[in-house]
């Protein structure tokens, strides 16, 4: 792509996020974007069709990103790798972090299913070959794991755990590996004095 067509839909964005900040999605129009971004409406609409395709284009973006980035890192090839899934979105989010943070709950939340359904599709097809379970229980499979991992992120971005990506990590290796009633277990075990 043209770094000229890069800038300009970057001035859009960087405008529609900035936006955001101070009124609700619904509210923003393609007028005060392009003043904000210094440009005219010939040149937002070169990009965009209407100021959705803003926030639509961004997510496209992002997941596009996430994706290039789990292949590189081989995710595929061990989905139970809490921690490279983190670090991808990281990689993916960190230069974008603060208009993520501004965008609102349910929209966040549906970008998490858009990218939990890709991921869960892409280990269906990745592993329905290797295993012996039918089809419908591989996707309850991947369903679990890959919505456990996605909702555990999207709540590090809204809320504020004290828990490291590293602990978050550990416990759901253990829970996905050897079930939640072996986790209360080695809990109680490690809660009792002296062990």
């Amino acid at each position: 792509m043209d770094r000229r067509v890069i800038k300009t839909r970057e001035a859009i964005q960087r405008s529609y996020f900035e936006l955001l900040k101070q009124k609700q999605g619904d509210r923003i129009t393609v007028a005060e974007v392009t003043r904000n971004a210094n440009i005219d409406r010939k040149t937002f609409y070169l990009h965009y069709t209407c100021i959705d395709d803003v926030l639509n284009n961004f997510c496209d973006e992002k997941i596009e990103e996430l994706l290039e980035c789990l292949h590189r890192t081989d995710f595929l090839e061990n989905p139970i790798h809490m921690k490279t899934f983190f670090t991808a979105l990281n990689e993916v989010f960190e230069k974008d972090i603060d208009y993520i943070k501004v965008l609102s709950n349910s929209f966040l939340q549906s970008f998490c299913d858009r990218v939990n359904d890709i991921l869960v599709e892409a280990l269906i097809n990745k592993y329905s070959e290797r295993v012996t379970v039918s089809k419908e229980r591989m996707k309850i499979y991947c369903e679990f794991l890959v919505s456990g991992m996605i909702h555990l992120y999207h709540q590090s971005l809204t809320d504020s755990s004290e828990l490291t990506t590293d602990q978050i990590e550990r416990v759901v290796v253990h829970v996905a590996m050897k079930g939640i009633v072996d986790l209360i277990k080695t809990d109680s075990v490690s809660a009792k004095p002296g062990v």
